[in-house]
């Protein structure tokens, strides 16, 4: 009895530590937003592009925040872009064809424009 009861215990240590283990072995993210300091600017959104409304959004009464990250070039533009959290129902895909469109006064290091990401946040509101 001793054993079994050891054993389920030591069980549940293993289980309860799985999560830990897991955020400790996940890798770090590569690209965080650049936060602005002495000889840095970070960059500032110029032009937005409004997303469509998807009709299987729209006939769901789907509203919310879809969150994307994007790299910026030196120039501005917008050549990388990644869904972090989405809404579905067309609206994910929307906000990415979005963003992609948008234009930066790119940030800046000593004075030179340099790569950069930003997580955007793009809202769906459904307007009457």
């Amino acid at each position: 009895m001793l054993r079994v009861c050891s054993a389920l215990a030591l069980t549940a240590l293993v289980l309860s530590a799985l999560p830990a283990i897991a955020h400790a072995l996940s890798p770090a993210p590569t690209s965080r937003p650049m936060q602005p300091t002495a000889g840095r600017r970070a960059a500032k959104l110029l032009k937005r592009v409004r997303p469509k409304y998807s009709p299987a959004a729209i006939k769901a009464n789907i509203e919310g925040i879809v969150i994307v990250l994007v790299r910026i070039a030196p120039d501005g533009l917008v050549n990388q872009a990644k869904l972090v959290k989405g809404l579905g129902y067309g609206l994910d895909a929307a906000a990415l064809d979005a963003v992609k469109k948008w234009v930066f006064k790119p940030a800046m290091v000593d004075g030179a424009p340099v790569s950069s990401a930003k997580r955007l946040r793009v809202q769906f509101v459904i307007e009457e």
